[in-house]
């Protein structure tokens, strides 16, 4: 009888079920220095325009709602720095391709902004110990408080990944940053438990 660690229990889900959700996972900075902070700074300047979100401070909800409107066009962050109103950025130039469904694979990840922000803002800045400076944030109320209790320097809000960029891109091969995608809803814990102990 083969050992049952060899095997992992799986759960699989039609990817067209309508009840599947692709959501985000928000992006807080922390543990920055003054220098790295800086270049960021010069990074985001440079990539993208910046302007007020129209979205009260302490207000997820709505920096969502607004970061997920506007990027069913294109590449869209929401910012939150302490003390100052939420600012969305959109691309200053064409170095980040509009999304297009009909663009290559590797065409279409250059939009994601899990992939702008990891490869084009947190390696340039942290080198490889990029996932020692951020947390990966499921609730946007938590994103905004820890930045809030000066636990994080800044936080981006991102949309969640389209299914036809994510059904695109994973399947030419292409990984996906870390944190890309959050699905949703989860299997309860506990409903099947894989024993190992062939005795039980």
């Amino acid at each position: 009888m083969e050992d049952g660690a060899e095997f992992v229990l799986t759960g699989l889900v039609a990817f067209d079920d309508p009840g599947l959700l692709i959501q985000p996972y928000y992006r807080v900075v922390h543990g920055a220095s003054p220098a790295q902070m800086a270049k960021l700074d010069q990074l985001l300047s440079f990539y993208f325009v910046s302007r007020p979100s129209g979205t009260p401070p302490g207000g997820p909800a709505q920096l969502d709602a607004v970061v997920a409107t506007l990027g069913q066009g294109q590449t869209v962050l929401g910012v939150v720095r302490q003390g100052q109103p939420p600012m969305l950025l959109t691309p200053a130039n064409d170095i980040i391709p509009e999304p297009d469904p009909e663009a290559p694979p590797e065409t279409q990840v250059r939009s994601v902004e899990a992939f702008v922000l990891q490869e084009m803002l947190f390696h340039p800045v942290f080198d490889d110990a990029f996932p020692e400076h951020v947390e990966y944030v499921h609730d946007g109320a938590e994103a905004m408080a820890m930045v809030e209790r000066g636990e994080g320097q800044i936080a981006f809000f991102v949309k969640g990944l389209p299914a036809d960029v994510f059904r695109a891109v994973v399947g030419a091969g292409i990984r996906l940053p870390r944190k890309s995608t959050y699905f949703y809803p989860k299997l309860p814990s506990g409903v099947v438990i894989n024993l190992l102990d062939e005795s039980a």
